[in-house]
């Protein structure tokens, strides 16, 4: 830019002139190398503060997220557990599950906690939960009584990824309690109103022969 300078005003160009625009050239790239560098870094950092910016504001609301997750899944008044399919340990618990089992904390086999048995139980569904190809097939459902609480459930079972990668056995069991003790009453109703028109048959039929 100097040395334009110099030409437009018709200065003369002798050797040390020549040999001082080279200095200066030199001192004018230092600093412009200087400058370009300040800026790159100041770049760097307004786009490492966006990004750290952009991270917390994903991990607020990933946090919120699974707040409001366990807020709804502790709400229900249903047993929602998951466990390992392969080593059968407890990983999640919904409050009721915790409550209807006495149970504080996760890390415990399920036989353990759900039946109270000390190896994995006879008719356990996990084998049966993934396909020949690996691949989750079900949901599996069944009812039966907890050793445990002595009441009678609902369940539904199937196989699903865990957000660490490895299977696991999501199971939602439904207190039917109230509705096996209808359902035998109903059945003690039907049977009694069964014996009482047997009766009465019984009766008409010994009258009508005397």
């Amino acid at each position: 830019f100097g040395l334009l300078v110099l030409l437009k005003s018709g200065a003369p160009l002798d050797e040390y002139l020549l040999k001082s625009m080279s200095r200066l050239n030199r001192k004018l790239a230092i600093a412009c190398r200087s400058c370009l560098r300040q800026k790159a870094m100041g770049k760097l950092t307004t786009d490492l503060e966006q990004e750290n910016k952009t991270r917390k504001e994903a991990e607020t609301a990933l946090a919120e997220s699974h707040e409001r997750l366990l807020t709804v899944l502790n709400s229900i008044d249903v047993m929602i557990f998951a466990s390992d399919l392969k080593t059968h340990e407890m990983i999640f618990m919904n409050r009721h599950t915790e409550t209807q089992l006495n149970v504080q904390r996760e890390g415990q086999p399920c036989y353990e906690v759900v039946h109270g048995e000390t190896r994995p139980c006879a008719n356990c569904a996990n084998d049966a939960l993934l396909g020949p190809d690996g691949r989750p097939v079900g949901p599996l459902v069944w009812e039966d009584r907890n050793p445990l609480t002595r009441k009678w459930y609902f369940h539904q079972a199937r196989a699903i990824k865990w957000i660490d990668g490895r299977w696991v056995r999501l199971q939602i069991s439904t207190d039917i309690t109230r509705l096996k003790k209808l359902e035998q009453e109903r059945l003690q109703e039907a049977h009694l109103q069964q014996t009482r028109r047997l009766e009465a048959l019984g009766i008409l039929a010994g009258g009508a022969a005397h």
